[in-house]
């Protein structure tokens, strides 16, 4: 596979365990987990609180992420891996909750390493945490 800026590489997926985790070849399935962290970084902003929507957030469509946001993340995902027909729907099911998680333990970095420390990143290091920093 090309580098994650390139995109459009020929991976495949074949093999899928029981909950529907990407697992062969092993090579592609450290990839597929990998990019999927570095997708949900690069599109999901931090300043988002919730991967679902609650009842409590009704009103405040800024603290989820809506599920039209979560489809085109799918939907990268698997422009850039090849998945059989068959698994699609499965794997991305457990890819979503993947990024939940990996968004999850990026933003609980960031608090470690700036939030109380008192400090901010270098935006232009991470220039797409710049607008949501605040929140």
């Amino acid at each position: 596979m090309g580098s994650r800026k390139e995109g459009r590489g020929e991976t495949i997926i074949i093999a899928v365990i029981a909950d529907d985790e990407p697992v062969a070849p092993e090579d592609a399935a450290r990839k597929f987990v990998s990019h999927n962290g570095w997708v949900v970084r690069a599109h999901v902003p931090i300043s988002i609180r919730n991967w679902h929507k609650t009842r409590s957030h009704d009103d405040v469509e800024e603290t989820y992420l809506p599920n039209t946001e979560k489809d085109m993340l799918g939907a990268t995902m698997l422009e850039i891996f090849k998945i059989p027909q068959v698994e699609q729907n499965k794997v991305k099911d457990w890819t979503l909750k993947k990024m939940a998680q990996q968004l999850n333990c990026f933003k609980k970095d960031l608090y470690n390493r700036y939030i109380l420390k008192d400090l901010t990143p270098n935006f232009e290091k991470f220039p797409k945490l710049r607008d949501h920093w605040d929140h």
